[in-house]
């Protein structure tokens, strides 16, 4: 009788019984993949976030420059000058300096190009630990020719 029922009973049964799943060294160097991905994606974002800061910054030293040029340019053909001073903008100084002096421009085909003025415009500020600088100029001609 017994032969009879173990020949009735399904084949799974009689098979050797095998485990499903994942050991616990596959468990841990699957998290240390993903922990090594995950610090160098961190290390990318900071990168992000420090160059966009940076940019941030510059754009400000340049629209302070543009400002007192156009300051200058607003004084109309000026006697040379030179002029000074910080500005507090989003939490940063901004040291900036002005100078105005006579363009010196070579001679072209026998015409002196004078009456010519260069405006100079230097802003520095702090970022991080180093000292960066933005220069602009232009030239402004009287407009008395």
């Amino acid at each position: 009788m017994r032969n009879k029922i173990n020949n009735k009973l399904p084949s799974s049964i009689n098979a050797p019984v095998t485990r499903r799943g994942f050991t616990i060294i596959e468990v841990i160097m699957a998290l240390a993949i993903v922990s090594i991905a995950l610090v160098s994606l961190m290390r990318l974002h900071l990168v992000s976030l420090r160059m966009a800061y940076t940019g941030r910054v510059t754009s400000q030293a340049l629209m302070l420059a543009r400002e007192k040029i156009a300051e200058q340019l607003a004084t109309g053909f000026g006697q040379p000058t030179t002029d000074s001073g910080t500005e507090y903008k989003n939490n940063l100084d901004f040291h900036w300096r002005t100078e105005v002096t006579d363009a010196e421009l070579p001679t072209i085909n026998g015409i002196v190009l004078n009456d010519l003025r260069r405006i100079s415009v230097e802003v520095s500020f702090k970022d991080g630990s180093r000292q960066k600088e933005v220069k602009l100029s232009t030239l402004v001609a009287n407009r008395k020719l």
